[in-house]
């Protein structure tokens, strides 16, 4: 399998802080599709809805749409979105017109409130995955269920909890429910993670693998407090082994009111020809991170021609926090990390496909972003960019989540 560019779009003039420069806006790659998160912006850069949730949502999902057919199929070829909203009133009015797009049944889905977008207008982001059928591969719904049960705001109708594409599994981001819809300890952390993690094995199950089988874990939690309960619990599930390649967000909001922490999670199942394997973990005990399980993480995960890798920050492979309240500099090192990180799984900083950026605060992109474009050159990835309420240590002001595909030789 080869990655081509489907389309790509100039940032120079659409304001937002530190952007610039032309990013991709779409990737295939095989029968994978990447579209990077989608706004209030037209594909040619005009600015539309501004104060209207439900209009940017309408406008981020044509994009969607439109792109998918750039790349050889349709939106219901998407199997995964990423929703982020400014509050919980904004996911309220976009849920519904997401839902318009996918009548039968919503692709997984994240969704998260979140301090901030790019810019102050922008109230919805999407970024979607999708995967294009061939006559050889063509992807399974591996089980679904009734939203309306969970009472989530402008939820209803059948939501996909996970589907199989070919290697990869996607999984709907898991949370203090059971799989049936019933709410469990609302007011514990350690409860709710325990729970997700036995929906997330049960899915895993479902779509022919298991825990082992997990490739990369995205956390979010309300409170950075609710680590110290609901991590030690997630850890728990992958002991012996490492914890997944992950990234830990501190979030204004989920999708449930009730909910203190979700956990979205990507797998891969092996086949004879596309086998997945640890690159480099590092020892979790000199982390300093709240909750902190202890034992391995993994860094950098190779499964087939993806590369997965750990959210980087201000600190050393060896998690040695450097520039500490710089955070140009502290973006320099998360750069030379994921660099590091792809050379060792055999690729390059071009081999990246996404990049999701998550900052403290709008105002840290403006010297975090020109790091960033030092390093990925005329090509920003596809990519997503918000602010979060926090990450895993005060000291951290920026943290960026990568994801590689290394071509097949010609």
């Amino acid at each position: 399998m080869r990655k081509r560019v489907v389309f790509t779009q100039d940032y120079t003039s659409l304001g937002m802080p530190g952007s610039g420069g032309v990013a991709a806006a779409c990737y295939r790659a095989g029968n994978y599709v990447y579209v990077t998160g989608q706004t209030a912006f037209t594909l040619d850069g005009k600015l539309v809805g501004v104060g209207d949730a439900a209009a940017q949502a309408r406008q981020a999902m044509e994009n969607i749409k439109t792109l998918m057919e750039m790349a050889g199929g349709s939106v219901a070829d998407v199997v995964k979105l990423v929703v982020y909203a400014t509050s919980s009133s904004h996911r309220a009015a976009a849920q519904p017109i997401i839902r318009g797009y996918y009548p039968e049944v919503l692709p997984c889905q994240t969704s998260s409130v979140m301090k901030g977008l790019g810019r102050e207008e922008l109230l919805v982001e999407i970024d979607a995955w999708g995967f294009i059928d061939d006559a050889r591969t063509k992807k399974q719904l591996i089980y679904a269920h009734d939203d309306g049960r969970t009472a989530a705001a402008g939820s209803g109708g059948r939501v996909a909890d996970c589907y199989r594409a070919g290697n990869l599994v996607a999984l709907r981001s898991q949370g203090g429910w059971t799989l049936e819809g019933k709410a469990v300890n609302v007011a514990d952390p350690a409860a709710q993670a325990r729970q997700a993690m036995e929906n997330i094995k049960a899915l895993m199950a479902m779509a022919g693998g298991g825990l082992p089988d997990v490739a990369r874990t995205i956390y979010a939690v309300t409170e950075r407090h609710n680590r110290h309960t609901a991590y030690p619990a997630v850890g728990a599930f992958f002991h012996p082994g490492p914890l997944p390649a992950g990234t830990g967000l501190i979030v204004n909001g989920l999708a449930h009111p009730e909910s203190l922490i979700e956990i979205d999670t990507w797998g891969w199942i092996d086949s004879p020809e596309a086998k997945k394997r640890v690159i480099r973990t590092h020892d979790l005990g000199p982390a300093g991170m709240p909750g902190n399980p202890g034992g391995q993480a993994v860094q950098c995960c190779r499964a087939g021609n993806w590369v997965f890798i750990q959210g980087q920050v201000g600190w050393t492979l060896d998690a040695r926090v450097v520039a500490v309240g710089d955070p140009a500099a502290q973006a320099r090192q998360a750069m030379e990390n994921i660099k590091t990180l792809m050379e060792m799984a055999g690729g390059k900083l071009s081999d990246l496909v996404r990049l999701v950026v998550y900052v403290t605060d709008r105002d840290v992109r403006k010297s975090t972003y020109p790091v960033v474009r030092q390093f990925v050159g005329d090509l920003w990835p596809c990519g997503t960019g918000v602010v979060v309420k926090g990450l895993a240590r005060e000291e951290f002001l920026i943290e960026i989540d990568a994801y590689g595909f290394i071509d097949d030789p010609n």
